[in-house]
């Protein structure tokens, strides 16, 4: 009989462990989906938060430079534009010239939560050709604010127009200034 040589890289010792399968247990993979799930029950509503947040800052945002070209086109046509809030739909506001120039924006395109705050101006403000501002009466207005807030978060976004028709952006985490 002859014998023959096992190479020292095959031989097989009783005392090494024997080689596992590749893989992931069914505990591990538990574990994992658990810790996933808890990570996205914590993130979800922070976005949410977030976003809301940021939908109302766009439109405040947004409001601010419509005033603000207003006021310049009421300069520069030697017009007067309203800004009124629409009683029929009081998520929206318009500008107008008088002419075929209207615009009507809608609170609704950036959230469905935003609304004008309770100490709003109720018909609208008149950008006068001098640049100052009235009521849409046309009587003398010493300033005003107008107030956007959301219904799902503590922030709110202060429009102050001042005697000369200049917009200013003021805003509160709180929801109180």
């Amino acid at each position: 009989m002859e014998s023959r040589r096992i190479s020292p890289r095959l031989r097989v010792c009783a005392n090494q462990p024997q080689a596992r399968e590749k893989g992931f247990t069914l505990i591990e993979i538990m574990v994992a989906i658990t810790i996933m799930a808890i990570l996205f029950a914590i993130a979800v509503p922070a976005f949410q938060n977030w976003r809301e947040r940021t939908a109302l800052r766009s439109a405040s945002e947004t409001m601010l430079a419509h005033l603000k070209q207003a006021r310049h086109y009421a300069m520069a046509e030697n017009r007067s534009i309203d800004f009124t809030i629409d009683a029929t739909d009081p998520d929206s506001y318009t500008l107008d010239d008088g002419g075929a120039h209207a615009r009507q924006v809608s609170l609704d395109q950036y959230s469905k939560t935003i609304d004008f705050g309770s100490s709003t101006i109720s018909d609208g403000i008149k950008l006068r050709s001098d640049g100052q501002i009235a009521n849409i009466d046309g009587s003398s207005l010493m300033g005003t604010s107008i107030f956007l807030e959301s219904s799902t978060v503590s922030h709110q976004w202060k429009i102050t127009v001042n005697r000369i028709g200049r917009a200013y952006l003021q805003h509160s985490a709180t929801g109180t200034f």
